[in-house]
Protein backbone atom coordinates (compact mmCIF):
# COMPACT_ATOMS: atom_id res chain seq x y z
CA UNK A 1 0.00 0.00 0.00
CA UNK A 2 2.48 2.38 0.90
CA UNK A 3 4.55 2.03 -2.44
CA UNK A 4 1.61 3.52 -3.97
CA UNK A 5 1.48 6.35 -2.12
CA UNK A 6 5.58 6.78 -2.41
CA UNK A 7 5.26 6.48 -6.24
CA UNK A 8 6.45 9.71 -8.34
CA UNK A 9 3.66 12.13 -9.41
CA UNK A 10 3.74 11.13 -12.98
CA UNK A 11 3.02 7.74 -12.06
CA UNK A 12 -0.35 8.73 -11.02
CA UNK A 13 -2.38 5.50 -12.23
CA UNK A 14 -1.77 2.05 -10.66
CA UNK A 15 -3.71 -0.73 -12.51
CA UNK A 16 -4.26 -3.64 -9.41
CA UNK A 17 -6.31 -6.33 -11.27
CA UNK A 18 -8.65 -6.82 -7.90
CA UNK A 19 -11.34 -8.77 -8.25
CA UNK A 20 -14.52 -7.10 -7.32
CA UNK A 21 -14.67 -7.98 -3.99
CA UNK A 22 -11.43 -7.26 -2.55
CA UNK A 23 -11.66 -3.85 -4.12
CA UNK A 24 -13.32 -1.98 -1.55
CA UNK A 25 -11.69 -3.45 1.81
CA UNK A 26 -8.31 -2.35 -0.48
CA UNK A 27 -9.34 0.99 -1.00
CA UNK A 28 -10.41 1.22 2.61
CA UNK A 29 -6.59 0.27 3.57
CA UNK A 30 -5.36 2.63 1.32
CA UNK A 31 -7.29 5.34 2.50
CA UNK A 32 -5.33 5.28 5.76
CA UNK A 33 -2.00 4.67 4.75
CA UNK A 34 -2.34 7.29 1.65
CA UNK A 35 -2.63 10.75 2.76
CA UNK A 36 -3.93 11.85 -0.71
CA UNK A 37 -7.42 12.43 -2.48
CA UNK A 38 -8.09 9.29 -4.56
CA UNK A 39 -10.37 8.38 -7.95
CA UNK A 40 -12.43 5.07 -7.68
CA UNK A 41 -13.88 4.86 -11.22
CA UNK A 42 -16.69 2.46 -11.83
CA UNK A 43 -18.29 0.96 -14.95
CA UNK A 44 -21.95 1.92 -14.16
CA UNK A 45 -23.74 4.83 -11.54
CA UNK A 46 -25.52 1.90 -9.64
CA UNK A 47 -21.99 0.46 -9.41
CA UNK A 48 -20.74 3.68 -7.76
CA UNK A 49 -23.40 4.10 -5.25
CA UNK A 50 -22.32 0.15 -4.06
CA UNK A 51 -18.62 0.88 -3.96
CA UNK A 52 -19.40 4.25 -1.56
CA UNK A 53 -21.53 1.92 0.44
CA UNK A 54 -18.43 -0.36 0.63
CA UNK A 55 -15.72 1.26 1.21
CA UNK A 56 -17.76 3.39 4.42
CA UNK A 57 -18.51 -0.22 5.47
CA UNK A 58 -14.93 -0.96 5.45
CA UNK A 59 -13.56 2.15 7.14
CA UNK A 60 -16.67 4.25 8.66
CA UNK A 61 -14.09 7.75 8.95
CA UNK A 62 -13.47 7.42 5.24
CA UNK A 63 -14.61 11.04 3.12
CA UNK A 64 -15.91 9.17 0.55
CA UNK A 65 -17.89 11.20 -2.21
CA UNK A 66 -19.96 10.59 -5.26
CA UNK A 67 -19.77 12.29 -8.39
CA UNK A 68 -21.81 11.64 -10.22
CA UNK A 69 -22.91 11.21 -14.21
CA UNK A 70 -25.61 13.36 -15.38
CA UNK A 71 -28.89 12.21 -16.63
CA UNK A 72 -29.29 12.82 -19.98
CA UNK A 73 -26.86 11.32 -22.20
CA UNK A 74 -24.39 13.40 -24.71
CA UNK A 75 -26.51 13.46 -27.54
CA UNK A 76 -29.87 14.26 -25.31
CA UNK A 77 -30.70 18.41 -25.04
CA UNK A 78 -32.14 18.34 -21.20
CA UNK A 79 -31.08 19.71 -18.49
CA UNK A 80 -29.49 18.02 -15.36
CA UNK A 81 -30.82 17.29 -12.50
CA UNK A 82 -30.21 19.93 -9.04
CA UNK A 83 -29.02 16.97 -6.79
CA UNK A 84 -26.48 15.83 -9.51
CA UNK A 85 -25.13 19.43 -10.54
CA UNK A 86 -24.61 20.20 -6.72
CA UNK A 87 -22.64 16.46 -6.19
CA UNK A 88 -20.68 17.71 -8.79
CA UNK A 89 -19.54 20.80 -7.90
CA UNK A 90 -19.27 19.24 -3.94
CA UNK A 91 -16.55 17.13 -5.17
CA UNK A 92 -14.86 19.82 -7.34
CA UNK A 93 -15.28 22.18 -4.38
CA UNK A 94 -13.45 19.41 -2.04
CA UNK A 95 -10.21 19.16 -4.38
CA UNK A 96 -10.26 22.69 -4.91
CA UNK A 97 -9.85 23.39 -0.89
CA UNK A 98 -6.61 21.58 -1.38
CA UNK A 99 -5.19 23.62 -3.62
CA UNK A 100 -6.32 27.14 -1.71
CA UNK A 101 -3.58 28.22 1.10
CA UNK A 102 -5.71 27.36 4.44
CA UNK A 103 -8.50 26.74 2.64
CA UNK A 104 -8.62 22.50 3.64
CA UNK A 105 -7.98 23.33 7.06
CA UNK A 106 -8.81 19.82 9.39
CA UNK A 107 -10.23 17.95 6.17
CA UNK A 108 -9.10 14.59 5.23
CA UNK A 109 -7.82 14.01 1.56
CA UNK A 110 -11.15 13.40 0.04
CA UNK A 111 -12.03 9.57 -2.16
CA UNK A 112 -14.08 10.70 -5.12
CA UNK A 113 -16.15 7.43 -6.57
CA UNK A 114 -17.58 8.34 -10.07
CA UNK A 115 -18.73 6.23 -12.89
CA UNK A 116 -16.70 6.00 -16.08
CA UNK A 117 -19.25 8.29 -17.73
CA UNK A 118 -19.19 11.29 -14.67
CA UNK A 119 -15.53 11.37 -15.66
CA UNK A 120 -15.89 11.70 -19.54
CA UNK A 121 -18.27 14.68 -18.69
CA UNK A 122 -16.79 18.13 -19.83
CA UNK A 123 -16.55 20.51 -17.06
CA UNK A 124 -14.28 23.48 -16.30
CA UNK A 125 -10.38 23.57 -16.39
CA UNK A 126 -8.70 23.52 -12.93
CA UNK A 127 -7.64 26.52 -13.19
CA UNK A 128 -10.28 28.33 -14.13
CA UNK A 129 -12.38 26.88 -11.41
CA UNK A 130 -9.46 28.14 -8.71
CA UNK A 131 -9.31 31.36 -10.41
CA UNK A 132 -13.32 31.64 -10.26
CA UNK A 133 -13.46 30.49 -6.54
CA UNK A 134 -13.23 33.33 -4.03
CA UNK A 135 -12.94 33.44 -0.02
CA UNK A 136 -14.94 36.14 1.79
CA UNK A 137 -14.50 36.83 5.42
CA UNK A 138 -15.74 39.15 8.00
CA UNK A 139 -14.43 42.63 7.87
CA UNK A 140 -13.72 42.57 4.39
CA UNK A 141 -14.33 45.80 2.01
CA UNK A 142 -15.95 44.73 -0.95
CA UNK A 143 -18.67 46.22 -2.96
CA UNK A 144 -22.00 44.46 -2.67
CA UNK A 145 -22.66 45.18 -6.22
CA UNK A 146 -19.36 44.08 -7.00
CA UNK A 147 -20.17 40.56 -5.59
CA UNK A 148 -23.77 40.38 -7.13
CA UNK A 149 -22.34 40.70 -10.90
CA UNK A 150 -19.20 38.07 -9.95
CA UNK A 151 -21.82 35.64 -8.79
CA UNK A 152 -24.34 35.84 -11.85
CA UNK A 153 -20.91 35.64 -14.01
CA UNK A 154 -20.42 32.12 -11.90
CA UNK A 155 -24.05 31.00 -12.69
CA UNK A 156 -25.81 32.08 -9.26
CA UNK A 157 -29.77 32.85 -10.11
CA UNK A 158 -30.83 35.88 -8.46
CA UNK A 159 -33.96 35.11 -6.29
CA UNK A 160 -36.21 36.77 -3.96
CA UNK A 161 -35.72 34.27 -1.00
CA UNK A 162 -32.70 32.04 -1.10
CA UNK A 163 -34.60 28.26 -1.04
CA UNK A 164 -31.87 26.11 -2.79
CA UNK A 165 -28.33 25.27 -3.70
CA UNK A 166 -26.86 28.22 -6.62
CA UNK A 167 -29.28 31.39 -5.66
CA UNK A 168 -28.62 34.08 -4.18
CA UNK A 169 -30.71 37.52 -3.14
CA UNK A 170 -30.24 41.00 -2.06
CA UNK A 171 -32.18 42.29 0.69
CA UNK A 172 -30.83 45.65 1.67
CA UNK A 173 -27.67 45.48 3.57
CA UNK A 174 -27.94 41.55 3.50
CA UNK A 175 -26.99 39.72 0.71
CA UNK A 176 -28.14 35.60 0.78
CA UNK A 177 -26.31 33.11 -1.02
CA UNK A 178 -26.10 29.13 -1.34
CA UNK A 179 -22.77 28.08 -2.71
CA UNK A 180 -23.35 24.11 -3.53
CA UNK A 181 -20.80 22.70 -1.75
CA UNK A 182 -22.28 24.60 2.06
CA UNK A 183 -24.74 22.46 3.75
CA UNK A 184 -26.59 25.64 4.48
CA UNK A 185 -27.45 29.11 2.70
CA UNK A 186 -24.88 31.98 3.80
CA UNK A 187 -26.14 35.08 4.87
CA UNK A 188 -23.38 38.30 5.15
CA UNK A 189 -24.21 41.63 6.65
CA UNK A 190 -23.32 44.52 5.27
CA UNK A 191 -22.54 48.03 7.06
CA UNK A 192 -21.48 49.85 3.98
CA UNK A 193 -18.98 48.08 2.23
CA UNK A 194 -17.44 45.97 4.72
CA UNK A 195 -18.55 42.73 5.77
CA UNK A 196 -19.89 42.75 9.18
CA UNK A 197 -20.87 39.51 9.98
CA UNK A 198 -21.17 35.90 8.05
CA UNK A 199 -23.42 33.17 9.28
CA UNK A 200 -25.60 30.49 8.20
CA UNK A 201 -29.53 30.51 8.65
CA UNK A 202 -31.92 27.88 7.42
CA UNK A 203 -33.83 27.97 3.90
CA UNK A 204 -37.32 27.10 5.84
CA UNK A 205 -37.32 29.86 8.70
CA UNK A 206 -35.12 32.38 7.43
CA UNK A 207 -33.51 32.28 10.64
CA UNK A 208 -29.82 32.94 11.58
CA UNK A 209 -27.93 29.72 12.64
CA UNK A 210 -24.46 30.22 13.68
CA UNK A 211 -21.34 32.30 12.76
CA UNK A 212 -18.55 31.93 10.66
CA UNK A 213 -15.57 33.98 9.83
CA UNK A 214 -14.85 32.72 5.97
CA UNK A 215 -17.18 31.19 3.26
CA UNK A 216 -15.58 29.85 -0.19
CA UNK A 217 -17.69 31.50 -2.70
CA UNK A 218 -17.27 28.83 -6.67
CA UNK A 219 -19.11 28.32 -9.30
CA UNK A 220 -22.51 27.11 -9.48
CA UNK A 221 -22.48 25.89 -12.64
CA UNK A 222 -19.73 23.26 -14.80
CA UNK A 223 -20.26 25.86 -17.32
CA UNK A 224 -20.19 29.62 -16.59
CA UNK A 225 -22.56 32.02 -18.41
CA UNK A 226 -19.97 34.87 -18.50
CA UNK A 227 -17.05 36.48 -19.28
CA UNK A 228 -16.68 33.89 -21.81
CA UNK A 229 -13.39 35.48 -22.93
CA UNK A 230 -11.46 35.53 -19.99
CA UNK A 231 -12.71 31.42 -19.27
CA UNK A 232 -10.82 28.22 -21.24
CA UNK A 233 -12.68 25.64 -23.32
CA UNK A 234 -13.86 22.93 -20.98
CA UNK A 235 -12.00 19.96 -20.37
CA UNK A 236 -12.88 16.17 -19.24
CA UNK A 237 -13.88 15.42 -15.91
CA UNK A 238 -11.21 12.84 -15.92
CA UNK A 239 -8.63 15.65 -16.18
CA UNK A 240 -9.39 17.54 -13.54
CA UNK A 241 -9.91 14.92 -10.82
CA UNK A 242 -6.53 13.31 -12.11
CA UNK A 243 -4.63 16.63 -11.63
CA UNK A 244 -5.90 16.33 -7.82
CA UNK A 245 -5.80 12.78 -7.35
CA UNK A 246 -3.96 9.57 -7.37
CA UNK A 247 -6.21 7.60 -10.36
CA UNK A 248 -6.27 4.22 -8.87
CA UNK A 249 -7.54 1.67 -11.44
CA UNK A 250 -10.43 -0.56 -9.80
CA UNK A 251 -12.26 -0.85 -12.84
CA UNK A 252 -13.34 -4.66 -14.23
CA UNK A 253 -11.59 -5.12 -17.51
CA UNK A 254 -14.71 -4.55 -19.43
CA UNK A 255 -14.80 -0.88 -19.40
CA UNK A 256 -11.36 -1.15 -21.35
CA UNK A 257 -12.92 -3.41 -23.61
CA UNK A 258 -15.49 -0.90 -24.30
CA UNK A 259 -13.81 2.01 -24.40
CA UNK A 260 -11.67 0.50 -27.46
CA UNK A 261 -14.72 -0.78 -29.16
CA UNK A 262 -16.61 2.62 -29.55
CA UNK A 263 -13.12 4.24 -29.99
CA UNK A 264 -13.25 2.01 -32.93
CA UNK A 265 -15.96 2.37 -34.14
CA UNK A 266 -15.65 6.23 -34.04
CA UNK A 267 -12.65 5.92 -36.19
CA UNK A 268 -14.51 3.85 -38.92
CA UNK A 269 -16.69 6.44 -39.19
CA UNK A 270 -14.78 9.43 -38.76
CA UNK A 271 -12.82 7.94 -41.52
Amino acid sequence: MRQIGSAPAERFSKSLGLIRAARAPVTAALLQDVPRPMLFITDKPAHAMVALDEVGFWNPQSSGMLFPAPEPLFYEQASWSNSVRRDRIQALTRLARLAIPSGAEKEEPPLIIAPIRAVVTRTLEKWTFLKASKTLRSGQEILPDALIRAWAALGYDPVETVLEPGSFSKRGGLLDIWPPAEPSPVRMDFFGDEIESIQYFDPGTQRNQRKIDKVLITPAREVLPENTDDVQLPEGSLNFLFRFTIGIRLVCWTICRRIHWWSRMIGKRSG
